[in-house]
């Protein structure tokens, strides 16, 4: 592959589009961070999606802003970042975090010596905001006692550090709010990243995907694609149920096939590749969105709605 290719698919997998839905989130996170500090308490946020959603990617813009500092005291770190491991435990998540940000004998003592050292560690390193992702993974199957733990846990740490915790994951997450209200009252806000509605967000889908289509590196013409074009934006939505993860990954597979055929142009051929190799396995439809009629596309749209 030469360079010019690999610069453009470069481009292609760096898109990234801050629309509303979003950038909303977004700022919540910096309300949380920043009230916190002012009112000296803890202000936290949950953010649930399902996966695809786009959790992943609007965690890492936020992180973006706030890059690691180095002094000659150490290093300071305004927002930390942790995903959790499949099957965790309250013990394992002080661990992780505590070997991420660098601890010594990350591994070692039990749960009280290991959170005592943990909130010690985070008030050496400035953190202003604590986001714990995939949090899913921390939920408890054991009913309400174990959930009581975590709870419990997540409480301490709160109060001791003073700072807030954004809680990221599947909506389940929210079951564990709903079963402690000591905990739920900490988080003055629940935002959910959700999938696009084929009935309410039709404009703001085709204004996503006009953004997106701005940085693809094709030319205009009438052998090229607009993927905001009403026709092509519903086989979209209907090939990805309009969630944003599905979107990027059939929008940068099909502009990737395009460039490595040294094509100018994005065209319908390109995306019906990449819907079949990169997401009908999963997708649930009988055929193509690109070898449905109008009235079939539309009948799909429409089902995704009731489904939810």
């Amino acid at each position: 592959m030469n360079s010019e290719i690999l610069a453009k698919i470069e481009g292609i997998e760096s898109i990234c589009v801050l629309y509303p839905r979003f950038q909303r989130i977004i700022d919540k996170l910096e309300t949380c961070r920043v009230e916190s500090q002012l009112a000296g308490e803890s202000r936290s946020i949950l953010i649930i999606g399902e996966t695809g959603a786009g959790k992943t990617k609007l965690i890492g813009q936020y992180l973006a802003k706030f890059p690691t500092e180095y002094t000659d005291d150490g290093k300071i770190i305004p927002v930390f970042h942790a995903s959790l491991p499949a099957k965790a435990t309250i013990k394992g998540v002080a661990k992780t975090i505590l070997e991420a940000m660098g601890a010594p004998r990350a591994f070692a003592g039990d749960i009280v010596d290991l959170t005592n050292r943990l909130v010690k560690l985070i008030k050496n390193c400035g953190v202003e905001l604590l986001i714990l992702d995939e949090f899913h993974h921390l939920l408890p199957t054991a009913g309400y006692k174990a959930a009581q733990g975590v709870s419990d846990w997540l409480k301490d740490l709160m109060n001791r550090t003073g700072i807030p915790i954004a809680l990221v994951g599947l909506p389940e997450c929210e079951r564990l709010l709903e079963e402690n209200e000591q905990l739920d009252r900490r988080f003055v806000a629940i935002e959910e990243l959700a999938a696009f509605n084929y009935v309410t967000d039709q404009k703001e889908y085709r204004k996503f995907l006009k953004a997106v289509d701005g940085q693809l590196p094709f030319l205009s013409g009438e052998s090229s694609v607009h993927i905001y074009d009403p026709l092509c934006a519903l086989r979209i939505y209907v090939a990805t149920q309009g969630r944003t993860g599905k979107t990027m990954t059939i929008i940068r597979e099909a502009a990737k096939f395009a460039v490595k055929e040294n094509s100018q142009y994005l065209t319908e051929m390109h995306l019906d590749r990449a819907y079949n190799e990169f997401l009908k396995r999963r997708s649930g439809l009988r055929k193509s969105p690109w070898e449905m009629d109008n009235r079939e596309l539309e009948l799909n749209a429409v089902q995704l709605q009731v489904k939810r």
